[in-house]
């Protein structure tokens, strides 16, 4: 990318490397997704020079990344004050996409902090503005959220309701085969959790074709991350059928699967400290809860 010669310059590269991944997405060509991919982290560390830039997607991601260091050192309240007034200012400008990017970033911070009910709020808040922002893969996302703070709350009749509106706003194309593949793949662990084991195996089945539409023939780590979550629920479904020999091979899958994700966003450099962070403690916490079944603790 030829280095920007003014703030303007470096705004609007910014803008531009994220429509390229926009245009990669939707046309499923992992190798432009990883080029573009590149050139955002390479147009954001031009943009962390300028003062005053002018597009409201550009100060965002200023916002964003000053929340991101806050979080990091446990500095809370200012990460919520810098995600409040940046909110704040996009109501007056009525930006509705990025509004309801920041009400998923409240509702991930209070996640982080244990206060789900706080964190489902905002998520509600994401759902309601994505709809009427009328973009459904923003809404898919939002609602995707929603519905896995709903799981953990145990209001699995909301969560499974919001689902199936987000199965709805997404078309059966390639285009949205990962984020269907999210969607049951969370239904399937509501199923699970209600007892309805049978449901559950369809769930996953379902989720399980969705994946083969996008992962085959690339290993891309946001990809790769997802199938690890399939895979653990594939684990808990198997040994709730007592059928252990197939619980350790899934969760061997499992593990492997967010292991080499780590990896690739280790050299690669996609993610901030706080979401590797994140990303690190959660292949942890399933290494800790896989070594319950034996044979599993070496691997």
């Amino acid at each position: 990318m030829t280095p920007p010669t003014s703030e303007h310059d470096a705004d609007r590269d910014f803008v531009r490397s994220l429509e390229k991944v926009q245009s990669a997405f939707s046309e499923n060509n992992p190798d432009d997704m990883a080029a573009a991919v590149q050139e955002v982290f390479a147009a954001a560390a031009s943009l962390s020079h300028a003062q005053t830039p002018s597009s409201p997607i550009a100060r965002s991601y200023l916002a964003i990344d000053a929340a991101d260091e806050a979080e990091f050192s446990g500095k809370w309240e200012i990460a919520r004050e810098i995600y409040d007034r940046s909110l704040a200012e996009l109501i007056v400008a009525g930006d509705l996409p990025l509004q309801v990017r920041f009400h998923l970033r409240l509702a991930a911070l209070d996640r982080r902090r244990g206060n789900l009910p706080a964190a489902f709020d905002s998520a509600r808040q994401a759902v309601a503005t994505a709809r009427a922002a009328d973009l459904p893969t923003l809404e898919e996302m939002a609602i995707r959220e929603f519905a896995s703070l709903a799981v953990e709350l145990q209001h699995y009749d909301e969560a499974l309701a919001a689902i199936a509106s987000g199965l709805e706003v997404l078309q059966e194309m390639p285009l949205h085969a990962l984020p269907r593949a999210e969607l049951e793949t969370i239904r399937a662990k509501v199923l699970l959790r209600m007892g309805n084991l049978p449901a559950a195996d369809e769930a996953l089945a379902s989720a399980s074709q969705m994946f083969d539409l996008v992962a085959s023939g690339h290993r891309l780590p946001g990809i790769q991350w997802r199938l690890g979550d399939w895979w653990h629920l594939q684990a808990k479904l198997c040994e709730r059928q007592s059928n252990l020999p197939a619980a350790r091979i899934a969760w061997r899958s499992c593990l492997d699967c967010k292991r080499e994700a780590v990896e690739q966003w280790r050299q690669g450099e996609f993610l901030s400290p706080l979401q590797f962070a994140d990303a690190e403690a959660d292949v942890a916490r399933l290494g800790e809860e896989s070594a319950s079944l034996p044979d599993l603790q070496d691997s």
